[in-house]
């Protein structure tokens, strides 16, 4: 859950709308938001009103008071798994995918993808990761049989350009780590089908006994994520992506 919406605002500007507007153009229909210190209410109403994101404030008050107080104190991560299985379990029968971000400086992206957007991707035959399985899958056909999928994280950083025209975090942060993704198993963003996926736990989830789980093959789709919009971090984001 997120936590300390004005603080977010200050750093970086239409940081949620920019996050929300560029995933509607890539397909995604709605989106479930998570707070711990209901801060966020201003900042997605526009988006509550028009039906376009359904928001949970306060999500550790659900549970217990102690919670709340620990997530607010000592842990504002706490609640992420439990976030994760809420979301999955109130969109079945609701949603046929649902994409686990953590946080809005995670941005999906493909250099595949055609006006369709997800939904064409979801619809045709995707490369997947070497190994896992060696043919093109139409997860949409394979639905009610496929647990999930992974989606690979690739970390953007560095300097940000500083030209007037460069507004948006993509087009400030252009330095990605050489490494193109974290290894496999590190820190992946799971996209999962609500009925067959079990329980949520951040970077990962457990699928149905039948179901089957892949890994989408990262020029297909992965993750996006700028980790030095809030502090600097990425200590090897020193190549330019050329993709966007």
């Amino acid at each position: 859950p997120l936590f300390k919406a004005a603080a977010m605002e200050a750093r970086e500007p239409f940081l949620m709308h920019d996050w929300i507007n560029f995933h509607l153009q890539l397909g995604i229909d709605h989106f479930h938001i998570y707070d711990l210190d209901g801060s966020f209410n201003e900042t997605l109403r526009p988006f509550i009103d028009e039906g376009t994101v359904t928001y949970t404030p306060s999500f550790a008050w659900l549970f217990t008071e102690g919670m709340h107080q620990v997530s607010e104190e000592q842990n504002p991560y706490c609640m992420s798994p439990q976030a994760q299985d809420h979301c999955v379990w109130s969109w079945r029968g609701r949603a046929d995918w649902v994409v686990y971000l953590s946080s809005p400086d995670v941005f999906l992206w493909s250099s595949t993808l055609g006006r369709g957007g997800l939904t064409e991707l979801l619809d045709s035959p995707v490369e997947l990761e070497a190994g896992v399985r060696d043919d093109p899958l139409v997860l949409q056909d394979t639905w009610a049989t496929v647990s999930g999928a992974l989606i690979r994280q690739v970390q953007f950083g560095g300097l940000p350009e500083s030209n007037d025209q460069a507004a948006s975090v993509i087009e400030r942060f252009v330095w990605r780590d050489r490494d193109a993704s974290e290894k496999v198993g590190t820190y992946e963003f799971p996209l999962v089908q609500p009925w067959n996926a079990g329980l949520m736990n951040v970077v990962n989830f457990t699928g149905s006994a039948d179901g089957r789980t892949y890994r989408f093959n990262i020029q297909t789709l992965r993750a996006d994520h700028y980790v030095d919009i809030f502090r600097a971090r990425c200590k090897a984001c020193t190549l330019r992506d050329t993709s966007k």
